[in-house]
């Protein structure tokens, strides 16, 4: 089973930090980095540029979001 590519989009991010996906990865089985379990990953779409945080604790994501700079 394929599926089907997903449709151009038909409006462009215009603005800084108008378009920024986020996503928290769920618990490793096997621990990344330093013992880290869990990874965030920001989509910043105005400019194309993808960001990886490996975090030790899920509760560190929030600090780690309101801290990034663009």
């Amino acid at each position: 089973m394929t599926r089907l590519p997903f449709q151009a989009a038909t409006q462009k991010t215009t603005a800084a930090l108008q378009d920024l996906h986020s996503n928290l990865c769920r618990p490793m089985k096997h621990k990344l980095l330093g013992g880290s379990l869990y990874f965030m990953l920001l989509i910043y779409e105005y400019i194309m540029f993808t960001v990886v945080y490996i975090l030790k604790k899920k509760n560190k994501a929030a600090e780690w979001f309101k801290n990034y700079k663009v």
